[in-house]
């Protein structure tokens, strides 16, 4: 997996989050697949289909599918591509 700086908005066009670490992996292959996580603080995620845009320029349309709370009140959210990584 590799580690980007992005910025994921909601379906509205407005700002989830801004200026974020996310770590993304992407599988090879006739059907090409990415998916990943990044960390929040005390800051509220929504589930459901957002996009991301990363430091290298790409982008794409993801699902954020699932968030555990840690004892140091960090937030792991997790997520998958729904389209191409472009």
């Amino acid at each position: 997996m590799k580690t980007f700086k992005a910025t994921i908005t909601k379906q509205d066009g407005s700002e989830l989050l801004t200026d974020i670490y996310v770590r993304i992996g992407e599988t090879d292959g006739d059907i090409k697949s990415w998916h990943g996580s990044f960390v929040v603080r005390k800051k509220p995620v929504e589930l459901g289909q957002h996009t991301i845009s990363l430091d290298d320029g790409r982008g794409g349309d993801i699902l954020i599918n699932g968030m555990s709370d840690s004892s140091a009140g960090e937030t792991r959210v997790t997520f998958a591509g729904t389209g191409a990584l472009s």
